[in-house]
C-alpha cells in the first residue's frame, strides 16, 4: 500500500502576527553574519508560508514527541523545530515589507549592461554544466542557476558562477577547455553584477539595501532551520507518509518571474527592471 503524506494544513499568515515574529526574531537577524547569508533563489512569499505550515503540523504533540525522542538520543536540535514558525512568519514580513517599498521597480537597467550578462551567464554555465552537470554536488547548483529569471537573479546567479569558477577543484578542470572557457570572466561577471544590483538600488547603502538584506537574512535562518526539520522529519517518518510530499524542499517553490524587459525601439537603450 503506498504511504499516505501527512496533510500539511491550510494556515493563512496573519500580517499582525508576522510583524510580531519579526520583532521578536530582529536581534538574531542583525547578528548574522554577511558571509552566512543563503542567495536567495525562491519565492519567499511561498516558501515562508510553506514552512510555517509545516511548523504548526510539527509542533503539534504528536508529532513533536518524535521529534523530542530523537532530540534526547543527541540527533536532533529541537530548536530548529521551536523556531521555525517564528522565523518563518518573520520571513514572510521581511520579505512583505521589501516588496511594499517598492524596490528596484522603477531602476532602469541600460540594455547593453543587460545584454553582456546574460550572455556571460550563459557562457559560463555552458562550461560548467558540460563538465559537471552530472557531478553530486555541483550539478544541482547549476540547476538552480539555470532556473533563474529575473535582474536580481542574474547578478546572483554571475556571483555564483565566479566563485564556482575559482573553486581549486572546479577550476582545474575548466581551464582546459578550448572553446568557451575565458580566465577574464570571474571578475567580469563580478562587476556586472555589481552594476545590476546599484541599478536595483540592493548595492550601497540606504532603507532599499536595510530591506533587500533583512530579507535576506531572514531566509538565511529560515532555510536552515527547515533543512534541519526536514531531514529529521523524512527519517522520522519515512515509514508511515510520503515524506517527499510532507517535507516539501523550499527550492521547489522557484523565483518569481522577472517583470518583463521592455525596451521602446526610440529609447535611450534602457530597459525597465
Amino acid at each position: 500500500m503506498a504511504k499516505q503524506g501527512a496533510v500539511v494544513q491550510e494556515s493563512s499568515i496573519n500580517a499582525g502576527d508576522a510583524r510580531a515574529a519579526f520583532d521578536k526574531v530582529q536581534a538574531r537577524l542583525d547578528a548574522l553574519p554577511l558571509d552566512q547569508l543563503l542567495p536567495v533563489r525562491v519565492d519567499i512569499l511561498a516558501a515562508a508560508a510553506a514552512a510555517h505550515r509545516v511548523a504548526v503540523r510539527d509542533s503539534a504533540p504528536r508529532r513533536r514527541a518524535a521529534f523530542e525522542r530523537l532530540a534526547a538520543a543527541g540527533l536532533f536540535d529541537l530548536g530548529s523545530l521551536d523556531s521555525l514558525a517564528d522565523l518563518s512568519l518573520a520571513t514572510w514580513h521581511a520579505r512583505q515589507q521589501q516588496l511594499s517599498s517598492g524596490v528596484g521597480s522603477s531602476a532602469m537597467l541600460p540594455v547593453n549592461i543587460v545584454d553582456e550578462a546574460s550572455a556571460l551567464r550563459a557562457r559560463m554555465l555552458k562550461v560548467l554544466e558540460y563538465y559537471f552537470g552530472d557531478q553530486p554536488t555541483i550539478g544541482p547548483r547549476l540547476r538552480i542557476l539555470r532556473a533563474g529569471t529575473g535582474y536580481q537573479d542574474l547578478a546572483n546567479d554571475l556571483r555564483e558562477c565566479a566563485e564556482l569558477y575559482e573553486e581549486a577543484p572546479v577550476s582545474s578542470v575548466i581551464a582546459r577547455d578550448p572553446m568557451h572557457y575565458q580566465a577574464q570572466d570571474p571578475v567580469r561577471a563580478r562587476d556586472l553584477a555589481a552594476a545590476i544590483l546599484s541599478a536595483l538600488g540592493l548595492e550601497g547603502e540606504g532603507e532599499t539595501q536595510r530591506l533587500a538584506q533583512s530579507s535576506q537574512r531572514a531566509w538565511s535562518l529560515l532555510a536552515r532551520a527547515y533543512d534541519d526539520l526536514r531531514a529529521a522529519g523524512q527519517y522520522v517518518f519515512a515509514g508511515q507518509e510520503d515524506v517527499t510530499t510532507s517535507y516539501p524542499s523550499l527550492v521547489a517553490f522557484v523565483r518569481t518571474p522577472a517583470t518583463q524587459r521592455t525596451a521602446h525601439p526610440e529609447s535611450d537603450g534602457t530597459v525597465k527592471a
